[in-house]
């Protein structure tokens, strides 16, 4: 799941267009922490442009009720009330070079996954000419997982009336990727939507027509093949 933000700020001229870009991506775009190994994680940051140093903030949302009709996303401004630590906050990364961020766990004892957001925005230094430029910021999102200690997803599913419905009983997530219903024949085949259900989420798919509906069910535990006729 690519998780990035495309932030379009312009100002044009009407003699002259100059694009401009900040040119950074990240190595990872999910970090999930091991409840059993050391409470830290990194990600690496990128800057492609061979010209220009690369000014960074970096921000963390807290994801309260993830996947729920009453999610929020909480930005976070005391790193210690959100239980997850990122230095820096700020960054400057040299011209085609790479520098490192550090997440620290600070609090691993929660009864369900704790979800976070990090933003990577990229800051431009203002041109010389505002009157004649386009400025195009991409800005990463990464998705952090925090399992609790135990971690166990209860995955069970009903079929019926043209929906399946998952459900998710365990305090850990569970993704559901590469589903697909069959008819008789094989060349009647539909691929389904993928989803990351959260603990205590229920998530249903239309199907487009009765068949053997198969699923990956991945997480921390490993990979199980779903099929539900």
């Amino acid at each position: 799941m690519n998780m990035f933000i495309r932030v379009l700020v312009f100002s044009l001229s009407a003699f002259a267009l100059s694009p401009a870009s900040a040119g950074i991506y990240l190595d990872k775009i999910v970090v999930e922490f091991d409840p059993d190994g050391l409470p830290r994680e990194d990600i690496v940051v990128f800057n492609d442009d061979t010209n220009d140093n690369a000014y960074i903030d970096i921000t963390i949302h807290e994801v309260i009720n993830p996947g729920l009709p009453n999610e929020e996303r909480i930005l976070v401004e005391n790193p210690q009330d959100a239980n997850l630590l990122i230095t820096p906050a700020k960054m400057v990364v040299a011209p085609g070079s790479k520098s490192q961020v550090r997440l620290v766990s600070l609090n691993q004892d929660s009864p369900v996954d704790q979800i976070f957001r990090v933003t990577f925005t990229p800051v431009l230094a203002p041109f010389a000419d505002e009157g004649s430029a386009v400025r195009i910021v991409v800005a990463y999102q990464a998705l952090v997982i925090v399992p609790p200690k135990n971690a166990e997803a209860k995955l069970s599913y009903e079929k019926g009336d043209g929906v399946l419905t998952f459900r998710n009983d365990g305090n850990s997530y569970i993704k559901l990727e590469n589903g697909q219903i069959c008819g008789q024949l094989l060349s009647s085949c539909v691929d389904l939507m993928a989803t990351r259900l959260y603990a205590g989420n229920v998530w249903s798919v239309e199907l487009p027509f009765d068949g053997q509906v198969t699923y990956r069910a991945v997480n921390d535990s490993g990979v199980r093949s779903l099929v539900i006729d």
